[in-house]
Parts: structure tokens; C-alpha cells; sequence
């Protein structure tokens, strides 16, 4: 099958484009022809934003299922990918009607699987029930001020 590839419609600025690519050491997108910028950062300040994000996920601090998930994420060997199931299942769902796709999740996994990489997928347990509601739901947002320090 096809890799996936979608393009939006031209607007000011460009145009948008979605599907897989590769991104060489000097930053360079094959799929965008764009050049990414480095985030530099101090050691301090990916610790800082490692600890707001992981405020973020645990903002009760009483996410018992969460705080063992780090445990152990720390004593793992290294990861190649990890995969948020959660964002690539409801990916491109933001319409009447979109739900929660497994079979997206499937095809991002055995694509990064078939390359030999070692892959995590992170999927709350709420997505394996069978009683879940997969429909798309729209929330309010957090503001970043609005979680606890």
C-alpha cells in the first residue's frame, strides 16, 4: 500500500502537506522541502519541560496507573519511536461522524516495526474497553497556567 499523503488547500504562506518522510541531520524535510530549526535547550530546560509535562498528564497527582508508567519507562532500554495511540487514532477524526481508528494506529506501528526500530505504543487502557466511547468529543482546553505547579 501506498504510504499516506494528503495536501491542503493553497493559503497564504503555502500549502500544507501530510504524510511520511524523513528528515536528514541537518534538518532538512523531504516531504516540506523546509529546513527545521534546532530547539536549544539546557540540560535544565529539558528537565524543566520533561516535569511540566509530565505535571500536565498527572495535574491531580493522584494518576497512581501514571506514575508507575514512568517508573518503569526509566528502567526500559531506549525506544527508537514512541507513539501516542490516542493522537494517531483520532487523527484527521475532526469531522461529523469520525471515531477512533485502530487501524491507524496499526499501519503507523508495523510501518516503524518493519523498519527494525524498537517501538512503544502508549495507549491509555480506556481505549481497550469494549464499552469505550470512540466517538470525537469536543473539550475545553486547558491553559497552560490553569495546571498545577
Amino acid at each position: 500500500a501506498d504510504p499516506p499523503y494528503s495536501e491542503g488547500l493553497l493559503e497564504p504562506g503555502g500549502r500544507w502537506r501530510v504524510g511520511w518522510t524523513t528528515v536528514d541531520a541537518d534538518g532538512h524535510c523531504m516531504l516540506s522541502g523546509r529546513t527545521l530549526q534546532a530547539l536549544r535547550i539546557s540540560k535544565t530546560e529539558e528537565n524543566e519541560l520533561f516535569n511540566f509535562t509530565a505535571r500536565l498528564a498527572n495535574d491531580s497527582g493522584c494518576n497512581k496507573g501514571f506514575r508507575q508508567f514512568q517508573k518503569w519507562l526509566r528502567e526500559e532500554e531506549p525506544y527508537d519511536i514512541i507513539i501516542d495511540g490516542a493522537n494517531v487514532g483520532f487523527n484527521n477524526q475532526n469531522h461529523e461522524g469520525g471515531h477512533f481508528q485502530y487501524n491507524q494506529i496499526d499501519t503507523v506501528l508495523k510501518h516503524f516495526q518493519a523498519l527494525g526500530q524498537r517501538t512503544l505504543l502508549v495507549l491509555h487502557p480506556k481505549w481497550l474497553r469494549e464499552d469505550a466511547d470512540l466517538s470525537v468529543v469536543r473539550r475545553k482546553r486547558r491553559k497552560f497556567d490553569q495546571v498545577s505547579k
